[in-house]
């Protein structure tokens, strides 16, 4: 919220907040502080990490873990069913001596490894959405 309000009072380009679903009093003070040009969305699935399919998080995982020189048993990992997958991330990340699960280096991998369209969960779309929409602000 501080970072939003800053740069709101410094820049005139548009800024788009995305935020974890358990962010509701962040959201609050966003929302009604944005201007006509910035966005705000929130993640209803809980975290970035949710938003994916099995399938492609399993993927993305093993690019993240192969950054380190390791790789992901998927015979000894299962993804939770429901849920937030936070925890579970946590537990593989320190059992491979990582420490907690690096959310930003998750999204980086995720971008290099999502080479179909529909690879790219519905929210992160709606993200792509608002940032598109806002280009003619600039």
């Amino acid at each position: 919220v501080r970072r939003f309000l800053f740069y709101r009072e410094i820049v005139t380009l548009p800024l788009i907040c995305l935020l974890d679903e358990d962010a509701s009093d962040a959201s609050e003070i966003i929302f009604d502080s944005l201007r006509d040009i910035d966005g705000l969305l929130v993640l209803q699935s809980g975290e970035l990490e949710d938003t994916f399919s099995d399938s492609a998080m399993l993927e993305i995982l093993n690019g993240q873990l192969m950054r380190h020189g390791q790789s992901l048993q998927q015979t000894s990992f299962v993804l939770p069913k429901n849920g937030k997958r936070k925890d579970a991330l946590n537990r593989l990340f320190r059992s491979h001596g990582l420490g907690d699960f690096d959310k930003l280096e998750f999204a980086s991998v995720a971008k290099e490894k999502l080479e179909e369209p529909g690879d790219v969960p519905a929210e992160i779309k709606k993200l792509a959405s608002i940032l598109t929409s806002r280009l003619p602000a600039l």
